[in-house]
């Protein structure tokens, strides 16, 4: 389960309250401090090992936490434990200068609220990798394909996280690059196409089958490339083109296309079941 710290001002209690009610219903696990530290208090080492175990820091930007010091000091505390993890501003105001709270701040794809509060929390939900109010099917007229199709949701979900983890970490430590950080369509589009299908690409620890034929194949260069580029082309017009997004996409894509399963696991798999067949043998 995805987990979030929230970082704000008292002041913005209003939005905050609405916001975790919102990620709890996505099953998004939320931490926030509602202590209300005023002068004089402390950093607790409570904040701090709540900070070192979320994987997303969501900081809630307002006239009123330009001006404190304790989401300043959040945000520090976080990137100096995951300097690889995103750090989401959800700016409620115009006009407010991001950098003030944390320098560096403004250069991170930020969420305008006060643009478009429903746009924004989809985008939010789509980092968190879950859909806005997701479709909840009638369990009163049960449908045996429906409940094959939850099964199946409950299993490629663990599988859909190592994809994002694995291309996301290993295609990082290849370019360097930034989470939000805009790509190219002519050269880094297809420079991202280029590492999946490379040798040692993080798609070897994963097999596929198609779904239309069951035939086990590895997604090729022009696949991969024409998944990255659909992806450039339909985001661009509200330019999100970071890598997370093509990523994501590419993700959505092959999930749709294949039956994804770990090599790994199935590797783990054989080797459990391997006692068994020798104790099956009075022979062996």
């Amino acid at each position: 389960m995805t987990r979030v710290f929230v970082s704000y001002s008292p002041e913005d209690n209003y939005f905050v309250d609405f916001l975790i009610e919102l990620l709890k219903f996505h099953r998004v696990e939320v931490w926030i401090d509602r202590s209300d530290l005023g002068a004089g208090a402390t950093f607790t080492s409570e904040i701090e090992r709540a900070l070192a175990s979320c994987d997303r820091l969501l900081v809630v930007v307002s006239r009123h936490s330009s001006r404190s010091r304790w989401i300043t000091r959040e945000i520090s505390t976080f990137k100096a434990v995951h300097p690889d993890r995103a750090v989401i501003p959800l700016v409620l105001e115009a006009g407010v200068d991001v950098d003030e709270i944390y320098d560096g701040l403004g250069q991170v794809k930020q969420l305008r609220l006060y643009e478009s509060m429903l746009g924004s929390f989809r985008e939010l939900l789509r980092l968190l990798g879950h859909p806005l109010f997701p479709v909840v099917e009638n369990r009163q007229t049960p449908d045996r394909r429906s409940g094959e199709r939850r099964q199946g949701e409950r299993r490629t979900g663990p599988i859909e996280r190592r994809l994002r983890v694995g291309i996301w970490q290993g295609y990082s430590r290849a370019t360097g690059r930034s989470e939000f950080e805009p790509l190219d369509r002519i050269v880094d589009v297809g420079r991202l196409a280029r590492f999946l299908a490379d040798v040692d690409s993080p798609l070897d620890s994963f097999d596929f089958a198609d779904r239309q034929t069951g035939e086990h194949v590895r997604p090729g260069f022009e696949d991969l490339q024409a998944m990255a580029y659909k992806s450039w082309q339909s985001n661009m017009e509200e330019q999100l083109i970071g890598a997370v997004y093509i990523i994501d996409d590419i993700i959505s894509q092959l999930m749709a296309s294949y039956v994804v399963t770990s090599t790994t696991r199935r590797g783990e798999d054989r080797r459990s079941e391997t006692p068994r067949r020798r104790d099956a043998d009075p022979g062996a």
